[in-house]
């Protein structure tokens, strides 16, 4: 496996900063794209007479250039061996004694740079760069908006970042040629981004609050909607923050009007279809908007990416022309703009994307010169694209469905009246959500991510689309169960659900009977919810191991087929399935996809249900640690312990000599517990 690209040395970077090819010509190499911008118009004016090739270091181009100047060198190599064999064998076996002396040296010697976003975590990626913090760009590269990531970084952070009002955007990370170029640093969450996490907690109760009023189809394909507005909104400070650096002072206060958009946005959910539908278009709008001037100056001012941005930015204005035509028109034609504009915010950049992939692999000869340099120019334009940091997406996306998780146990609170547990059918129907919630939580931040090899986003860009929109059913899903649980919790259908002994507030919200509506949203959010946990998993790649005792794909299609008998269970006349057994129903179910899961991703030649308690699994587990002890010690623990005696940490610091050798203080590496025996 290929490491981590690291600093290379002075001596290194001076060698391979330019050499002569086989055929003459002399090659130059930029290492990173601004710098090759910046060498192009300088070697242009400066190297006339020179006839030289520059190419970016890990680039197709450069890596053939370094394959033909190996088989060149290798052909010398060989005419040598032919005509001074035994001179040339004692050299090779000097010089093979001294690249494994070398090669020790090193790997004593030498600590490696490697990625925080390291690949044992979201998987190897021989097609990611990582830019040289030692090797600052040039300075031309400063008005690339790539410069400033690659300076100084390290250098900056120990002396102190100062806060600017206002600065030029830098990007993070972005594609060219199909290598992904980004910092070493990790992508850390800001801290605004939990205050704004804070926020969509409200947004979704309000969402989820407002469905479950009327559990009917207009109901749910308002929520859709909503939902799906909402979450643009989050993805685009997700995006935002995740693209660019977000230190000054008026990008945070750029942050706080769009917080200020999705609040107004928030206040007029609940009666958005009726009377504030204008009122909550407009805020939507107001963010859109918002969120399209920022990309359209980042375009005017980071030349590199002025065509995605511009794409991007464009893209804003054609829905809001949508969504401003869709206020004119009444209720229900207002959906015929309300849906495609909402399917053109959620995929637009999708579309942006796959476009230019197409434009980047024109074949130009297939179509006329004019038409071909069209093509030309226009691929220059995408040639640059930003990326997704794959550590702070993965986070602001756990956080995201914490969220969603959080919500479905805060909406299941009651308070009761009276010291009494007369309503136990309520208190059991709440503790079975509990479980419920706290199942799903494990089977997504731990079941589901164990064993990972590659993760979604870095195994290919389909793969890295499927897990983002993945997210969005699964989030939907969840929270209209969440919604419906809220309602059926408190429901007073069965025996031993007295509605008298709930809270002032909560015994007006407890129904009688749960409707028929109410039972497909919890099913169905449960299904959708099941399936597309089944989707996110399998974008994934997993190390396989042999001895489970179940593959990923067997309990993937026990999970499915739970999904879909959750769903069938609204069918049962509700006579005949109160409120408590259908809770009970869906959490045994859910109970059962965790146990299948768990059982199947242990061992074969281990038992499942108790481990380290015999005698030949207490005697593999062992203890190691390192002390100073002088040859007589040593020789006394040593037959101390052929003859089977137990020796003791705790016996050997209370012998008063022992650990001193030549007047050294005995001292320990590691701490361990003193009673811990000493293993053989």
């Amino acid at each position: 496996m290929v490491e981590p690209k690291r600093p290379l040395p002075p001596d290194h970077q001076s060698r391979w900063s330019q050499f002569i090819h086989p055929s003459g010509r002399q090659i130059r190499i930029a290492a990173s794209p601004e710098e090759h911008e910046h060498l192009k118009r300088e070697l242009t004016h400066s190297e006339l007479d020179t006839e030289f090739d520059l190419v970016i270091r890990g680039s197709p181009e450069h890596l053939q250039a370094i394959r033909e100047l190996q088989a060149h060198h290798e052909s010398r190599r060989a005419s040598i061996r032919e005509t001074h064999s035994d001179i040339y064998h004692d050299f090779e076996h000097i010089r093979s004694e001294l690249d494994a002396i070398s090669a020790e040296l090193d790997q004593l010697t030498d600590h490696h740079v490697t990625l925080d976003a390291n690949f044992s975590k979201f998987g190897y990626s021989a097609h990611l760069r990582t830019i040289d913090v030692e090797n600052p760009s040039t300075p031309g590269s400063e008005d690339s908006g790539f410069g400033e990531l690659s300076g100084d970084w390290n250098m900056a952070r120990q002396a102190g970042m100062n806060i600017k009002f206002w600065k030029l955007p830098v990007v993070r990370q972005y594609f060219h040629k199909g290598l992904l170029w980004r910092s070493k640093e990790s992508g850390e969450v800001a801290s605004f981004e939990l205050f704004v996490d804070l926020l969509y907690v409200g947004v979704i109760a309000a969402i989820g609050d407002t469905a479950s009023e009327s559990a009917t189809g207009a109901s749910l394909l308002h929520y859709l909607i909503t939902y799906t507005m909402s979450a643009r909104m989050w993805a685009d400070l997700t995006n935002m923050t995740n693209w660019f650096e977000t230190g000054d002072v008026i990008q945070r206060l750029f942050i706080l009007l769009l917080l200020l958009c999705i609040l107004g946005f928030t206040t007029n959910i609940a009666y958005a279809f009726e009377s504030s539908y204008t009122a909550m278009v407009a805020f939507y709008l107001g963010e859109r908007l918002l969120q399209g001037i920022y990309f359209l100056w980042v375009a005017a001012c980071v030349p590199t990416i002025r065509g995605v941005m511009v794409c991007q930015g464009g893209l804003i204005l054609v829905t809001t022309a949508m969504w401003i035509a869709s206020v004119q028109v009444e209720y229900p034609g207002q959906l015929g703009l309300m849906i495609p504009a909402v399917l053109i915010d959620i995929f637009g950049s999708m579309a942006i994307t796959f476009v230019m992939r197409a434009v980047q692999k024109y074949n130009e000869s297939e179509s006329s010169k004019r038409f071909a340099s069209f093509m030309r120019r226009l691929a220059t334009r995408f040639e640059f694209y930003p990326a997704f940091n794959i550590e702070h997406r993965v986070e602001r996306n756990n956080t995201f469905i914490a969220l969603v998780f959080g919500y479905s146990v805060l909406a299941i609170l009651y308070q009761n009246r009276f010291s009494t547990f007369a309503s136990d059918a309520i208190f059991g129907k709440a503790c079975l959500s509990l479980i419920q919630a706290f199942c799903f939580n494990w089977m997504y931040f731990e079941i589901d991510l164990l064993n990972m090899k590659v993760h979604a986003i870095r195994r290919h860009y389909f793969s890295a689309w499927v897990w983002i929109f993945g997210h969005l059913p699964f989030a939907m899903g969840y929270t209209l169960a969440a919604t419906a649980m809220s309602k059926i919790v408190l429901a007073h259908d069965s025996s031993r659900a007295d509605e008298e002994s709930l809270g002032e507030l909560y015994d007006s919200r407890s129904l009688s009977e749960v409707s028929i509506g109410l039972r497909w949203f919890y099913c169905g959010g449960l299904c959708v919810a099941l399936v597309f946990s089944c989707v996110i998993s399998l974008s994934h790649i997993y190390h396989i191991s042999q001895d489970s005792r179940l593959t990923r794909e067997s309990r993937l299609i026990v999970r499915f087929a739970a999904g879909i008998a959750i769903l069938m269970l609204p069918l049962v006349p509700k006579e005949r399935l109160h409120s408590l057994a259908l809770v009970g129903i869906t959490c045994s179910v859910i109970i059962g996809c965790l146990i299948v899961d768990l059982y199947g991703l242990s061992r074969k030649d281990n038992n499942f249900w108790i481990s380290g308690f015999s005698h030949s699994e207490k005697k593999a587990t062992s203890y190691a640690a390192h002390c100073t002890l002088d040859e007589e010690h040593k020789t006394t623990i040593k037959r101390n312990l052929e003859m089977g005696h137990k020796t003791t940490i705790k016996d050997i610091l209370r012998r008063p000599s022992l650990g001193r050798s030549g007047g050294g203080v005995f001292h320990w590496n590691d701490h361990h517990n003193p009673d811990t025996h000493i293993a053989v």
